[in-house]
């Protein structure tokens, strides 16, 4: 039986995580603000913390040891180092849910030697002080240049799921349902997805996989184009989408890509990881909006 700390975990992927983890018959710890409720009752301990503060980080965790730790709420290098130094000696391996944010944009899959956090130069500044991109590519490069532990950065696209609090799908679906047109920069960009019950289930087997280290693109197989994924939404909505040339903040598609942005996931095939079609899971999540 692991004992796994989970910080964050409360919603979406994270609480997806959870109920395979006590499946598994784990000794589960959530670590966070104690501000969103959970359904997890007894069979899960609760760590109220500051993720972004090192004297709360070490005074409510620092005395604890774990064999792995789920990082759903790290930003940037100041959350890594507050990590590094917290959870030295004290945890098996570090598991960072990180982005495809890392990557530029690029008309060929993006593999993940196309972002080296070994080489890159850290970039010390608060998380209100940059974009997500920069925050999630400093906090790779902190913990591979400066933990003493093992960590495994797994790289994911946008997630969607029919309990995504961030309603990306959802201003598709409202805006295709009442015949708004969308904002669209480039009809033909490719993009990477997961489902969020994708997601999790790759986070899940990483559970016993210590021998994989660095860097994992986790995505759903193949890529999709923002046409077609607007005409996967229209088709099943039964209803014809509308676009805009004319983009602002109110239209504009919050997928929206003016170029190419997608990953390649043979890395992970490789060692032993399946992942679905995007059209096996998408028709199926818009019915469900």
């Amino acid at each position: 039986m692991y004992k796994v700390l989970i910080l964050g975990g409360t919603r979406f992927v994270g609480k997806r995580l959870v109920e395979k983890l006590l499946v598994d018959d784990c000794e589960i710890t959530i670590a966070n603000r104690g501000i969103t409720e959970d359904n997890f009752g007894n069979s899960v301990k609760r760590i109220i913390v500051n993720r972004w503060d090192y004297i709360s980080m070490n005074h409510e965790l620092g005395n604890n040891e774990w064999d792995i730790v789920y990082d759903f709420i790290c930003f940037n290098a100041f959350d890594a180092l507050d990590s590094c130094r917290v959870f030295k000696d004290k945890i098996g391996r570090y598991i960072l849910i990180s982005s495809q944010a890392v990557y530029s944009y690029s008309d060929v899959a993006l593999a993940e030697a196309d972002f080296d956090p070994s080489s890159y130069k850290i970039n010390w500044r608060n998380r209100s002080d940059y974009e997500y991109s920069e925050g999630k590519k400093s906090a790779e490069a902190a913990f591979k240049q400066m933990s003493t532990f093992p960590v495994t950065y797994v790289r994911f696209p946008y997630i969607l799921g029919k309990d995504d609090y961030s309603l990306r799908l959802d201003h598709y679906v409202k805006f295709i349902s009442n015949d708004i047109p969308i904002g669209v920069t480039n009809l033909h960009s490719k993009l990477s997805l997961i489902s969020s019950e994708e997601a999790s289930q790759f986070l899940y087997l990483l559970l016993d996989r210590y021998d994989l280290e660095g860097p994992m693109n986790a995505c759903s197989h193949d890529y999709i184009t923002t046409e077609q994924f607007l005409f996967t939404i229209s088709d099943a909505l039964n209803k014809d989408f509308k676009i805009s040339n004319i983009i602002d903040e109110y239209n504009k598609g919050p997928y929206d890509c003016e170029r190419s942005w997608f990953m390649n996931n043979s890395f992970a095939i490789k060692e032993g990881f399946l992942f679905k079609n995007i059209n096996d899971w998408l028709t199926e999540l818009v019915l469900r909006k």
